[in-house]
């Protein structure tokens, strides 16, 4: 008699949940690319029409892009949606002002070291185990040693950055709890039209003229698609699939990239103090990432399918 064959539910679970981690792992690592490549365009276009109005071409033309892209169902919205939906309108709208705002006063990598420490807040709080916090901790100094002997720094840069730090936290928050309740793209769209509806009479009457520029929409538009249509898409997919703790550590590799983005592009001076702190970032986020990869296949090793009642367990 013919031995049954074991059920193989363990190793094919342990698979998908480590090709999950791996795909948004990489969602994570575009996101930040994309980002990177925006803000350097950013920097250029905030200081020539302001933060205001540059927020506002980018939340519109990322509107735009999401719409066409995700072809939301208005009908999905209901009126019980409409506090989280207007509100991380708003929280991107005033994350994007005040990153543009932080930009235009200090170096692209402070700018976005500092905005950055709204995610390392999210490992610290949202960290169920010591060792996460660790790793948090890790990427804190990081961030510090990146920022490290810098000289004089704008005080308005530096409160204008840390806003965006705050909108970032809350914009993480917000993200997975938003693509949690549509299950897709849809409330990103939504929220994305309110944003852009909050910040048009400020960024018109800041702008003015210029935001129908030929060169200054065209520049917006590449902003949006580098800086929000892209990241954003990435981040609401990698967010149903990364824990909130693994995400912000991840992420807190982006004043990394900023540094580096800086230094190759914009000729911003990269110190030998800031590539420890890179470096110290990026072991934090190899850490985490390894620590998500083995706690899902421990997870998937206890949901193995149970032999059904009565049948006799296999030894």
């Amino acid at each position: 008699m013919e031995l049954e064959p074991e059920p193989r539910t363990h190793g094919a679970r342990t698979d998908v949940a480590e090709r999950r981690t791996t795909a948004s792992t990489m969602l994570v690592f575009l996101q930040m690319t994309s980002l990177q490549l925006g803000a350097v365009f950013a920097t250029g276009l905030a200081a020539r029409i302001g933060a205001v109005p540059a927020a506002t071409l980018r939340l519109g033309f990322a509107a735009v892009f999401t719409w066409i892209a995700v072809r939301p169902k208005v009908g999905r919205i209901t009126r019980g949606d409409l506090p989280l939906v207007v509100t991380f309108g708003a929280v991107l709208a005033v994350m994007n002002a005040s990153f543009f705002a932080a930009i235009s006063r200090l170096p692209l990598g402070v700018a976005t070291t500092l905005e950055f420490l709204g995610p390392l807040a999210v490992v610290l709080i949202s960290a169920a185990r010591f060792r996460d916090r660790i790793w948090g901790l890790v990427a804190a100094a990081g961030v510090v040693l990146l920022t490290w002997n810098l000289g004089h720094l704008d005080g308005w840069g530096i409160g204008f950055a840390l806003v965006a730090a705050t909108c970032r936290a809350l914009y993480i928050v917000g993200s997975k709890r938003i693509g949690q309740r549509y299950g897709n793209a849809d409330g990103l769209c939504f929220a994305l039209a309110v944003g852009f509806v909050l910040a048009l009479p400020f960024g018109a009457v800041i702008g003015g003229r210029q935001l129908l520029q030929q060169d200054v929409l065209l520049t917006g538009m590449l902003v949006a698609l580098l800086s929000s249509a892209v990241p954003y898409l990435c981040d609401l997919y990698a967010l149903r699939h990364l824990p909130s703790h693994v995400f912000g550590i991840l992420v807190s590799m982006a004043p990394a990239g900023g540094a580096l983005a800086g230094f190759l592009l914009l000729d911003q001076v990269l110190r030998p103090v800031q590539a420890a702190g890179i470096a110290l970032v990026v072991a934090a986020s190899i850490g985490a990432l390894m620590g998500t990869r083995r706690r899902a296949r421990v997870a998937s090793a206890a949901s193995t399918v149970e032999p059904e009642s009565g049948s006799p367990a296999r030894p």
